[in-house]
């Protein structure tokens, strides 16, 4: 498997947290959409574009936390540059 693809993985029934958006994405490239996401290809596009992000911006998860209070998940910077 080339280490450039993107891991999609199920989180387990007992640990499934509360997600804001359709998935989460992590460093490592592994993404986990929320159990009743319709997995298409825009939210796997965009999910990657997190991978990305956390790859490329340095304090990438602070910096997406910040966001997310100061501006709210619609108006965070990182969401709106992964749906351009």
């Amino acid at each position: 498997m080339s280490s450039r693809r993107a891991i999609l993985r199920a989180w387990p029934q007992a640990a499934a947290p509360p997600i804001l958006g359709r998935a989460v994405a992590f460093p490592d490239r592994t993404i986990f959409p929320a159990p009743d996401a319709q997995l298409d290809p825009s939210l796997l596009l965009h999910e990657v574009a997190h991978v990305h992000q956390f790859q490329h911006v340095t304090g990438f998860p602070a910096l997406y936390l910040w966001e997310n209070l100061r501006c709210g998940y619609q108006a965070n910077r990182f969401e709106r540059e992964d749906d351009a």
